[in-house]
């Protein structure tokens, strides 16, 4: 059993606070897998087979359409656990799961994760829980989406990075290390759009891009 998957178990919001036995009979159940940079775990259309952990490196959510079009939905860094929703309700994959650094994850198959859930009613609670705190998750995606304007939403998006980021500049504000193309894939419009947006708050003094990875840093306004 590796003692970096059963260390993932235990502080992922999905299985933290099981017994003891359990969580370690489900890390010894998970096997490892490694993947390089832009590949795939699932694709959309794929069975939905097992639930995935993040050991290291990076995993966007995102779908994407018929004329290349892509938008991320979500991403998971270590520690994260994902991929319930498909394992529990039967059907294909819905989005795709690609890999944005070269990257380590455990897998755990879905018959082995029904049996975990038939086993612990805890477990089933747990699970249950979560997915309906995901569905407000969404429903707030869908409410930013609707209601308000881009500038709104990509403000929203770097102040929730910022609350997420622990690296700061030597006046204390939050630097983040993320790229125009990644914002503007979660927000479904075009690098240029978002370029422009944060070039208008640089010159309103609001944070700084960083040239050489055109990172924007909040300046703590």
């Amino acid at each position: 059993m590796s003692t970096e998957i059963q260390k993932i178990i235990e502080s992922s919001h999905l299985f933290a606070g099981l017994a003891p036995g359990l969580i370690r009979e489900i890390a010894s159940t998970a096997s490892k897998k490694s993947f390089g940079s832009h590949q795939y775990l699932f694709q959309k259309g794929d069975t939905a087979d097992a639930l995935w952990g993040v050991l290291s490196g990076r995993i966007d959510i995102q779908v994407s359409t018929d004329d290349g079009k892509e938008m991320v939905l979500d991403t998971f860094k270590p520690g994260d656990v994902f991929g319930a929703v498909g394992v529990l309700d039967f059907g294909p994959r819905r989005v795709d799961a690609i890999a944005v650094t070269n990257s380590e994850l455990f897998r755990l198959e879905r018959k082995h994760f029904l049996q975990f859930l038939q086993s612990s009613p805890e477990f089933c609670f747990r699970v249950f829980s979560l997915l309906c705190s995901d569905l407000r998750d969404t429903t707030e995606a869908l409410e930013d989406s609707a209601l308000y304007t881009l500038p709104g939403r990509l403000a929203r998006r770097l102040v929730l990075l910022a609350g997420e980021e622990t690296n700061e500049d030597v006046q204390g504000h939050p630097l983040l290390d993320v790229s125009q193309n990644d914002l503007a894939r979660t927000l479904g419009v075009h690098r240029q759009t978002v370029n422009r947006q944060l070039r208008d708050w640089e010159k309103r003094g609001w944070l700084t891009l960083k040239r050489e990875h055109q990172a924007p840093a909040r300046r703590g306004h």
